[in-house]
């Protein structure tokens, strides 16, 4: 059926010149095939492309219209492209530059020893921290199978967070959006991290460890995340505060790296105190508000345009396109003091930067 609707395709006067079938027909015909054969392959099985497949197949058995089964078969081709890139951003969470490093020495904030955040490598090592925090990651039932199988597949990267050589939490890292972001920051029992001091007292986790935390993983975390670690201070004197503590905390640490930093790309001094200013502006708008203070979706575009002006101030230097766009995104931060406008030209300019990675990947 397929071979002799192929047959009816290319006799068909627009699809033929004075020498025969157009190579451009012959060519689509070939890549239509080719989809065809990857559904064959593929067509059994549970996930998202094996149901593409089956319904590729099965228009087969209903048409003898080439036309319609080229327009079935570049609709799987194309979501086939797109499980494929989902999965390449997953696997990407790995493929980042701290895989450079296995462990990090944190501050001494007590005076008794650092905190130290290791790089867990082996489904061993994963299971023996799962059984010293009493959590199913340190068994081999279903869910610790699961999870097993995310640190195989390099999914997703997982953490320890130890003080005086006991791990009091363990991190999950997974790629959001393109994003590191993390999934999971969890005590003893899933609750949230406590730290043993000399005088049986037990504290959570100092928020300048926890900052330092994100900046050694180069990871975010989102505003309205239920992340245990975090619930103590997201949510304090929401009516008071313009951000929750952990939020405002996150947007110090960026204005101070970007501070730091802006003077080696040749940029005015007073650059992020203008910037800190914008945000500020932003943030009281009341269409940005609730009765809760800034609602949650303004704090998560506010950080990730941060984000956004971070890679930028990184790759500023350069001829390339993307260094191009980095100062184009630099030098409006220079020219309007509105955030709406600097949210707009950090969007685009994300929004080429993933375009440069994907084309790469390909």
């Amino acid at each position: 059926r397929v071979r002799i609707s192929i047959d009816d395709y290319g006799n068909r006067s627009e699809n033929r010149n004075r020498f025969g079938v157009k190579p451009e027909v012959v060519d689509e015909t070939i890549v239509v095939l080719d989809h065809i054969r990857i559904a064959v392959n593929v067509v059994k099985g549970s996930t998202a492309i094996a149901h593409q497949a089956r319904a590729l197949l099965k228009s087969l058995q209903h048409t003898r219209d080439f036309s319609v089964t080229l327009t079935d078969a570049q609709k799987f081709a194309a979501n086939v492209q797109r499980e494929r890139t989902n999965a390449v951003n997953k696997i990407s969470v790995c493929r980042h530059q701290v895989c450079r490093h296995q462990n990090f020495i944190l501050n001494d904030v007590f005076g008794v020893g650092p905190f130290r955040l290791y790089r867990v490598t082996s489904v061993r090592e994963l299971k023996s921290v799962g059984r010293r925090l009493e959590n199913c990651l340190g068994k081999s039932n279903l869910p610790g199978r699961y999870f097993h199988k995310q640190l195989r597949t390099q999914e997703t990267e997982y953490w320890t967070l130890e003080f005086r050589s006991n791990p009091i939490a363990l991190l999950s890292v997974v790629m959001v959006n393109g994003l590191r972001t993390i999934k999971e920051f969890e005590g003893k029992n899933n609750r949230p991290p406590l730290l043993n001091l000399d005088d049986n007292q037990t504290c959570r986790v100092p928020d300048s460890v926890l900052l330092e935390v994100l900046q050694c993983l180069d990871a975010r975390v989102r505003a309205n995340t239920n992340l245990a670690c975090f619930i103590p201070f997201l949510h304090v004197n929401p009516t008071k505060a313009k951000l929750p503590l952990s939020n405002q905390t996150r947007i110090d640490g960026y204005l101070a790296w970007i501070a730091s930093n802006w003077q080696s790309v040749g940029q005015a001094l007073e650059m992020p105190n203008l910037v800190r200013i914008s945000i500020d502006d932003y943030g009281n708008r009341s269409k940005n508000r609730n009765r809760h203070g800034v609602k949650p979706e303004v704090v998560d575009e506010t950080i990730v345009a941060l984000d956004n002006i971070r890679i930028a101030v990184n790759v500023v230097k350069g001829s390339t396109t993307i260094a191009l766009r980095a100062r184009v995104l630099l030098k409006s931060l220079q020219h309007t003091r509105d955030f709406s406008v600097t949210l707009t030209h950090a969007q685009k300019f994300a929004v080429y930067v993933q375009r440069e990675r994907t084309n790469a990947v390909n």
